[in-house]
């Protein structure tokens, strides 16, 4: 076989490309020190040495005589030790994406190295036996008879990825999948090019091409970056608190949340809120040096602090900064921050159960106004495992349509007959026993959970009103509160019409109550699927007048039928002048304009005399009657309930 000349162009071009990776890749302060990112490295750095040698091996061939023999030797040998190691490196970070967190990662490294380090046998003593390739003056470069070995080695650890990469079934999503699967095939599809055409030297850029696979779509720092503040986001500081507690490290974590930042924008500007949130991370960065900054919201922060020593100084200098204010467009403006602190080595909790706990001490260290510091303790653990459970117990629920719908009557003084109920939800037995409204309604608002409890609520309402109206009673219908978070569905009105529409339920009996607050929230469509119901008939009320805006616009432009006053109005005119002739007076201008009153929370004669004072005719309160289960409160609404007269 007579000498051979090689075109290494590609090989330039690969080694130029990986090498800028390699130094991209590492640039900054992002990089999680994971096994994943670890191994990554591992390829780039083998891949960039393995090409460095096919340049340098390829380049001493060609100087022949210049160079001595045993350079050039050492630098073929050490091409063929190094090329079939970046196909061990790609199978080790499919095995470090797929199995991160297996007890058995060591052993499966261990026992996947075997072949290539009796390869690398082979590799070593080729000197000797010429199996891979010789080389000397007279012949220069002659391949050997095993001179396939290290595509074969190389071929062998990229069915390894596809193979590991199809057993990972459920560790793994779809589109992760689908580039696992891609860099080993577009690598092996490479070399096969170079052993059809042998004398171009594509094995770099086969490396090339799977590492910028793997970089552009799983390892590109850009993923882990918030792109404003040039902090890590909220993806790795997921990923580093799992790392640190998986590594039993003793870590202080500090959450900090902005409290009314949304005044900044709105006053400000857009633009010049995101320069103070850059100043914001800026301090923060140079205050926790050396320590890891992340931005995990709009407006949230979290730094964890590896040192014990001094991380209760730095939360005090920290919290001292926010009592400060910062530049806003020149002008000093405060920002007060809630800060939430978890010891996490005390705590003893998964990643899920400390970020929940650190968010119950974040939303206490906002209460108040200015902000404080709110260290996470076993109260705070034991009521956030209590939300987690309660959560659970909503969904059960929520699941198994297991709820129960209460009704409390709502009284009428012309005739002492019970014409309206409202419809409240309730959980009398539970895991953990009764489960009140107050704490399981804003649970259901913050998890979303609440849009598809209405709809049930609605549905069961709408049951109880045909079996209702099927024995004859003559009432005028049963409220039903809708939430915020339901005016952001946007089918909002069809799926309560085709509710009504299923249990042949005329639409008028349907009373949908809503607070100010919600009319606040989005006007426009609140408007808009009112109006659509109201042509259905259905009729609306608005809760808990005088504790929110008391917007009379509201009351004037929506199509509302009743007004319900709330009862800290009631309670407070009793001992308020001031306050009684404004209910007074309320009670009379909706009164003249055709707009029905209820008296929310009369619970004694005194707030009865004075509701019917205000000439308010309907009255909903413990005085008349409690909330009740269906079959308690069906004699009121079929009006054969003997009422004694109050």
């Amino acid at each position: 076989m007579g000498p051979v000349s090689w075109h290494a162009e590609a090989e330039v071009v690969a080694f130029v490309i990986v090498g800028i990776v390699l130094i991209y890749s590492r640039e900054g302060n992002n990089m999680l020190p994971t096994l994943k990112n670890r191994v990554f490295q591992l390829c780039l750095f083998t891949t960039f040495l393995s090409i460095g040698m096919n340049i340098a091996s390829v380049c001493l061939i060609a100087a022949g005589p210049a160079v001595p023999v045993i350079l050039t030797d050492a630098a073929n040998t050490l091409y063929f030790v190094t090329t079939p190691a970046m196909a061990l490196t790609y199978f080790y970070y499919t095995i470090a994406y797929v199995y991160e967190h297996s007890s058995h990662i060591r052993r499966v490294y261990l026992i996947s190295t075997i072949p290539y380090a009796i390869y690398m046998g082979f590799a070593l003593v080729n000197p000797v036996t010429n199996w891979l390739f010789s080389y000397d003056l007279q012949n220069g470069y002659q391949r050997g008879p095993l001179q396939i070995l290290p595509y074969v080695v190389f071929y062998a650890y990229c069915i390894g990825c596809l193979l590991v990469t199809t057993l990972s079934g459920r560790h793994i999503d779809g589109p992760i999948r689908r580039i696992l699967y891609a860099f080993p095939l577009v690598a092996a599809m490479v070399i096969v090019v170079q052993q059809i055409v042998p004398q171009y030297i594509l094995s770099g850029s086969a490396a090339a091409c799977a590492l910028l696979v793997i970089y552009l779509y799983l390892q590109n720092k850009r993923i882990t970056v918030d792109p404003l503040t040039g902090l890590s986001n909220r993806q790795a500081y997921t990923a580093m608190l799992e790392l640190r507690l998986r590594q039993k490290r003793s870590i202080t974590v500090v959450v900090m949340s902005l409290m009314d930042f949304k005044f900044i924008n709105d006053t400000f500007g857009q633009k010049s809120g995101d320069r103070v949130l850059c100043q914001i991370a800026a301090y923060l960065s140079k205050e926790a040096a050396p320590d890891r900054v992340y931005r995990c919201g709009g407006d949230e922060f979290a730094v964890l602090m590896e040192s014990e020593t001094d991380a209760d100084e730095r939360i005090r200098r920290i919290r001292k900064r926010f009592s400060q204010p910062w530049d806003v467009s020149g002008s000093g403006c405060m920002v007060y921050a809630g800060v939430g602190v978890a010891r996490a080595w005390q705590l003893k909790l998964s990643v899920e159960e400390l970020i929940s706990a650190l968010e119950c001490a974040v939303a206490e260290a906002k209460e108040g106004g200015t902000g404080r510091v709110v260290v996470c303790d076993d109260r705070m653990v034991a009521r956030m495992k209590r939300k987690h459970a309660v959560t659970e117990i909503l969904k059960e629920e929520l699941l198994n349509q297991g709820f129960e719908v209460y009704y409390q009557p709502i009284y009428r003084r012309e005739d002492g007959s019970f014409p309206v109920a409202e419809a409240l939800l309730r959980l009398p037995n539970t895991p953990l026993g009764p489960i009140y409204p107050d704490e399981f309604i804003p649970i259901a608002e913050e998890t979303g959970l609440i849009v598809q409890m209405t709809y049930l609520v609605l549905a069961k309402v709408c049951r109880f009103l045909r079996e209702l109206l099927d024995e004859g009673a003559k009432l005028e219908g049963v409220s039903v509160n809708l939430s915020v978070l339901q005016f952001m569905q946007k089918d909002l009105a069809d799926r309560i019409s085709e509710i009504i529409d299923y249990y042949q339920v005329p639409a008028r009996f349907i009373k949908l109550e809503i607070t100010e607050s919600v009319v606040a929230s989005n006007y426009e469509a609140v408007l808009s699927v009112m109006e659509k119901l109201a042509k259905k008939g259905v009729q609306f009320a608005l809760d808990d007048f005088g504790t929110g805006y008391s917007n009379l616009s509201y009351v004037m432009h929506l199509p509302v039928d009743m007004v319900k006053i709330d009862r800290s109005l009631i309670w407070s005119s009793l001992n308020n002048d001031r306050c009684a002739t404004l209910v007074e007076a309320v009670s009379r201008t909706f009164g003249q304009a055709g707009i029905r009153m209820i008296a929310e929370g009369v619970e004694t004669g005194e707030q009865a005399a004075f509701v019917q004072r205000c000439g308010i005719e309907l009255i909903q309160g413990f005085l008349y009657a409690k909330p009740m289960p269906p079959e308690k409160a069906l004699p009121y609404l079929m009006g054969t309930k003997e009422l004694v007269k109050k």
